[in-house]
This record gives structure tokens, C-alpha cells and sequence, in this order.
């Protein structure tokens, strides 16, 4: 069996495992009162990622949860690829009735603020409910004289350009977190973008590449193992899977706040009351000990419960902070 294809079904024999093994107690939560007539007809659900990615098995723990709230299976409708860009334009072209809802990362937004979709995404999505939170792991070599963010600062100010970060390709959340850092601490990074974090793992273990913003799954066994050191975490609260890990704010660069969240969305237009009871729903489920507890195993947070109006304006603001970081900065964005 070829390894893509191995990967593959392994990671679908997992999906199958959490969605067996969170479907009992989940079934359990009773759910708020439907709106009216709604759903009609059965609810798809698009997801920004291919069967078998972390963010898939959360997707379709939720459309599970979400199905059996409302007595009839939802659709899991994978557009992954092209950096979620497919899944945006299908979600936009949706009727506004509440029956197409999407899942999907920050980068959503980034495409958003670099222009890769034709449509102005603050006007023609509404964010729904978070879902979860992954802040990134800083992550440097062992070889190198640093163990916290400060020390970072001084040896990379005392070697400038003398150290190299690697991130999963242009414009990637971890690409601009690594650019966004060193705007606010002054020092100067080699960038070496690769096309996804396995091929840039493999560089980084063999200290070709000395720093990289990684994910709490992928980088864990490399941290256990001794073969890299993890200095701060990027999030603006510490992760339940690394409490002892300080965040980027707390050692020195204050109002640092950089994830990789997972929301859903829906058209803008939809009703108000389906937005709200999918608000109160999802916010339940992700926040369930079970969900909590997988979310951990990939060093993962269930999303801060907010209602609609708080969760649009943190979207609004994220959209202009990155709008007005790219806006001023000379990050390269192109081959």
C-alpha cells in the first residue's frame, strides 16, 4: 500500500474511532428548541479540509452531534485543497436558509484579507461558533543556546539573519505568526517556506532550519524525544496540553495573539434565529468533556463560547489586524 494511501486510511480508521466513541455520550445533550421550520431539508455541512485532517474528524464530530439533535443526518461535504478557497466559494454560493453551513480555519480570513477570493468575506459570511483553538508551538533546535523568547531575541539581534524559520508556504498562518513576531521584537529571520510542516519537520530535525511555529500534535514527540525545545506558545491564553509553556505576550511581547481556530460559518442573510440556536449547539457540543478530551490529544482548546455578535466582532477585528499588518509590512507573498 502506497504511503499517501496508507496515511489516508489510517486517518479515516481514527475519524471512525472518535465519531464511535463520541457518538454515546453526545447523543445524551439535549438540545435548545428548534426555529421554526427549520431544518426542512437536510443540512449539508462543507468542510475546508480532506477526510481524514484534524479538522475534519472535529467537523464530523459535530455534524454527528448536530444531526442527532435535530433527528436527521447532516451531509459532510469535504472541499479541501487550494487553501480552503474551493470551500469559501461554495459556502458563498449557498442559499441563505440555514441548510449549508462551513467549517474552516484562519486561513479563511487570510484569504480574505490577501484578495484570493473576488467577494469581501466580512460582508458575505457570518461566523457562527468557534469550534476550537490551536495555538502554535515556537519551536527552535536544541543546538541553540535558547531556551525562553527573550533569549530568542538577544541571539537573533546578535546574529542577524543568521537564523532560518521554516512555515507550511507563503502567506500560511504560521508564516505570518513567524513575521508578525519578529515586526514586534525587531529581529531579523531567514524564511524558508516549504509546501506542507511534514517537509519541513524533516529540515528542521536535521538542523538545516532553525525555527518553526509547529502544532501541538506534530511537535510533541519531537519535544519528548529531546530533538526540539519548545519556548512559547502563540495563542493569548496557555493550552491545556502545555500549561507550563508561557505565551509569546507573557514573555515580552504584550497583546501577541496568534491560533489557528476552527469556526463555522454560514451565508450572511441567514435568519438570526438559526444562527443563534447553531451558536448555542455548537458552543455545547465542542465544550463537552468528551470533545474536550480529543481536542487536548492534538493540543487543542474547545472555542470560548460567544454569542454571534461577539464572535463577528472578533472577526471584524482579526480581519483588520492582519489587513493592517500586511498593509505596512514588506513581507514577500509571492515566488
Amino acid at each position: 500500500m502506497h504511503g499517501t494511501t496508507k496515511s489516508l486510511v489510517t486517518a479515516g480508521i481514527a475519524a471512525a474511532l472518535l465519531l464511535a466513541a463520541s457518538a454515546p455520550l453526545l447523543a445524551q445533550q439535549k438540545s435548545s428548541p428548534l426555529p421554526d421550520g427549520y431544518p426542512s431539508k437536510p443540512i449539508r455541512m462543507i468542510v475546508s479540509a480532506i477526510p481524514g485532517a484534524g479538522s475534519d474528524i472535529l467537523a464530523r464530530i459535530v455534524s454527528k452531534a448536530l444531526g442527532e439533535k435535530i433527528d436527521r443526518s447532516l451531509v459532510v461535504d469535504n472541499r479541501g485543497g487550494a487553501n480552503g478557497v474551493p470551500a469559501m466559494n461554495e459556502i458563498v454560493r449557498a442559499a441563505p436558509d440555514g441548510h449549508t453551513i462551513m467549517t474552516a480555519g484562519n486561513l479563511l480570513i487570510l484569504n480574505g484579507v490577501l484578495k484570493k477570493v473576488p467577494y469581501d468575506i466580512r460582508k458575505t459570511l457570518e461566523p457562527v461558533a468557534q469550534m476550537s483553538s490551536q495555538p502554535y508551538l515556537l519551536l527552535v533546535v536544541p543546538s541553540l543556546p535558547i531556551s525562553n523568547l527573550k533569549e530568542l531575541v538577544q541571539y537573533a539581534k546578535s546574529h542577524p539573519r543568521g537564523l532560518s524559520y521554516a512555515s507550511s508556504g507563503l502567506g500560511a498562518v504560521n508564516h505570518l505568526a513567524m513575521e508578525l513576531l519578529t515586526s514586534r521584537t525587531g529581529i531579523e529571520l531567514v524564511h524558508v517556506p516549504y509546501k506542507g510542516n511534514a517537509q519541513a519537520y524533516g529540515d528542521l530535525l536535521t538542523e538545516r532550519i532553525h525555527l518553526i511555529y509547529g502544532a501541538g500534535a506534530s511537535s510533541t514527540p519531537h519535544i519528548k524525544s529531546g530533538k526540539l525545545r519548545a519556548i512559547a506558545i502563540s495563542g493569548g491564553r496557555r493550552a491545556t496540553a502545555f500549561p507550563d509553556l508561557p505565551t509569546v505576550a507573557e514573555s515580552g511581547v504584550s497583546g501577541y495573539d496568534v491560533t489557528n481556530s476552527y469556526s463555522l460559518y454560514v451565508p450572511a442573510g441567514v435568519t438570526g434565529p438559526i444562527v443563534a440556536w447553531l451558536n448555542r449547539e455548537v458552543n455545547e457540543i465542542v465544550n463537552s468533556v468528551e470533545v474536550k478530551g480529543k481536542l487536548a490529544t492534538e493540543g487543542a482548546d474547545p472555542g470560548v463560547p460567544r454569542d454571534p455578535a461577539a464572535l463577528k466582532d472578533a472577526f471584524i477585528k482579526e480581519y483588520a489586524t492582519w489587513e493592517n499588518f500586511l498593509s505596512t509590512s514588506k513581507i514577500k507573498l509571492t515566488d
